[in-house]
Formats: structure tokens, C-alpha cells, sequence
């Protein structure tokens, strides 16, 4: 099976075993006979992605999640754009202890998607709502107190409706949001970056990988190039993005990161 949506840029999976999108570790299609008793917990937990440094964004959340995180870009030559959510590997500075998300905080579509997920069946023939087994907010109406997804004559619930179209919506902006890195990518103006960070005057290398635009060359690109990318929005999301950048500042106050001027001055606009 493969997943239709956006997959795990960094999936570190057992030799041999399965490699399955940011998250998931047992997702399996949703049917009414295997999950007639099944119930999603009504209490939203983000535990899961506690560990989780970055996550995926689609194209049409770009100027809202620009508004608390610093936005990047995937490297390769379908590139997709990321929101960083701590500084250092396996840190998720938005994830509170009692599994809510910040205060005041937009959570990413990614994020808000999980246990549900569209996948295509190896026949590639159906694409099937499925739902991970092995996230904590499932069980049976003795062990969570949440909301069935079949009912009794084993049709979808209003939550798994919900659920389905919410996994399709993604799906589509998805496609969309592929189309719009596969041109940032073929455009040249991507350069790879990384965050240094110094403290107590040692530097280390915090977060590597991604990619960010190269303003001179946004501004350089071919007039007709910028037109195109005007009417169809990717000129004011690839600004939006540039904005973003401020929020690696942001993500130094909410973890308490001790820097001093210099570091300020060397790090300011986050990467370098």
C-alpha cells in the first residue's frame, strides 16, 4: 500500500520492515465488520508527534502557520514545504506535557489529520480511508470514552464523514501543493541551508537538510515567470515563506536557549 497524501520525509524504519508517512505505525483500512466496535477518544492528544521536529504543511496553510513557525523546504526535486517545531532532533517545542498543542498556536493539517489517512491499494485501483491502530485514542466504548465510527447498521458515523473528507481535501491540496515545489525546485532559486546555533561559545549544528529561497534569486527570476506566479498565488506564499523566517527567534524564546548578541547577529533570519 502506499499513502495518497504527503509522506515521511525521514522515515527511520526497521530493516526490512514497512516504511509508512510521519506518524503512522499500523495503518489499515477502516471497515465496518473489523471496526464495528471502534471509537475514536474525543480528547485530542498530540503525543504522537511529541518527537517530531518538522512536519508538512500544504500549499493553502502557508500564510497561517507562517504567522508562528518558520517555513522550509524539503530538498530534492519535489521539495515540499515544512514547518520547524524545535531546535534540536526529536524535539517538539509545541507539544505540552499533557499532550495539548501551544496556546494561541496553529496546528498543521498533518497533524490535525492523524489517525485517518487515505491509502491506495496495491492494485492502485481504490483509495481507502484507513485509520492507525496503534495510535492511544482508539479502543471500544470499555477502554476510551469516544465516538464510534460505524454504527449500528455498520454505515460511517458522522466521524468517520468528517474524517474522509477532511483525508480527501488533503489529498487534492496535496497534489496541488507538490506541483507548486516541483516549480520552486525547477526554478533554481532553493539553496540547502542549515541552523548553527552557538552557545557558551561552542557552535553545533542544530537542524541541517532543508532548503530555503534565495531572495536575490526570487528577484531575479524572468518576468514572465513572476507573472505566472502571481495569478496563481505562489509569489505571495514563497514572500510569506521569506517571512517566516523571523520565527527561528521565536522558537529560541519558547525553548529557553541562553545566546548572546553575537549569536544574535550570526543567526538572525535563523539560518545561515
Amino acid at each position: 500500500m502506499s499513502e495518497s497524501g504527503a509522506s515521511n520525509p525521514k522515515a527511520e524504519q526497521a530493516k526490512g520492515a514497512a516504511k509508512f508517512p510521519l506518524f503512522y505505525k499500523n495503518p489499515v483500512p477502516l471497515q465496518s465488520k473489523t471496526h464495528a466496535q471502534t471509537q475514536l477518544s474525543k480528547k485530542a492528544d498530540f503525543t504522537f508527534a511529541a518527537n517530531s521536529t518538522a512536519v508538512p504543511i500544504i500549499a493553502r496553510e502557508v500564510p497561517i502557520a507562517a504567522q508562528n513557525y518558520p517555513i522550509v523546504f524539503t530538498g530534492g526535486d519535489k521539495p515540499q514545504p515544512f514547518v520547524v517545531l524545535g531546535l534540536a532532533a526529536n524535539q517538539n517545542l509545541f507539544v505540552n506535557p499533557d499532550g495539548t498543542w501551544r496556546a494561541k498556536s496553529y496546528i498543521p493539517a498533518y497533524v490535525r489529520r492523524y489517525p485517518f489517512i487515505l491509502i491506495t491499494s496495491e492494485s492502485a485501483q481504490r483509495v481507502l480511508l484507513s485509520i492507525d491502530e496503534d495510535c492511544t485514542r482508539i479502543g471500544n466504548e470499555e477502554t476510551v470514552d469516544g465516538n464510534k465510527l460505524f454504527d449500528e447498521d455498520g454505515k460511517p458515523t458522522p466521524t468517520t464523514d468528517t474524517a474522509t473528507k477532511f483525508c480527501q481535501d488533503f489529498h487534492k491540496e496535496f497534489q496541488s501543493t507538490l506541483a507548486f515545489g516541483e516549480a520552486v525546485a525547477a526554478s533554481g532559486i532553493l539553496r540547502p541551508n542549515q541552523l548553527n546555533i552557538k552557545n557558551g561559545g561552542k557552535q553545533s549544528t542544530a537542524l541541517q537538510g532543508f532548503q530555503i529561497v534565495d531572495e536575490k534569486a526570487l528577484r531575479a527570476l524572468p518576468d514572465e515567470t513572476i507573472l505566472e506566479w502571481h495569478k496563481k498565488g505562489w509569489l505571495s506564499l514563497l514572500n510569506m515563506h521569506l517571512a517566516s523566517q523571523y520565527h527561528w527567534n521565536s522558537l529560541r524564546g519558547i525553548s529557553g536557549l541562553a545566546v548572546d548578541k553575537a549569536v544574535e547577529e550570526d543567526v538572525s533570519g535563523a539560518v545561515h
